[in-house]
């Protein structure tokens, strides 16, 4: 299965304040992942955090497992 999302991307930064929610999901999800030393190692493995808005233009799904 899977999913082909086209577009035009926007490039955010982890600081960009419509972030705010979406980091903090992300955080709460993996919290358990990110205790003791996870936070730092995480950090200094990927130390330009970033993320990708992207406004769809065309959708397209498939799931070859179904008949």
């Amino acid at each position: 299965a899977g999913v082909c999302v086209e577009g035009t991307a926007e490039r955010l930064v982890a600081e960009a304040p419509s972030m705010r929610g979406p980091i903090s999901a992300w955080h709460e999800k993996y919290r358990s992942l990110l205790s003791g030393d996870g936070f730092p190692r995480f950090a200094e493995e990927v130390p330009g955090l970033g993320f990708l808005r992207v406004t769809p233009v065309r959708l397209r799904g498939w799931d070859h497992a179904r008949s």
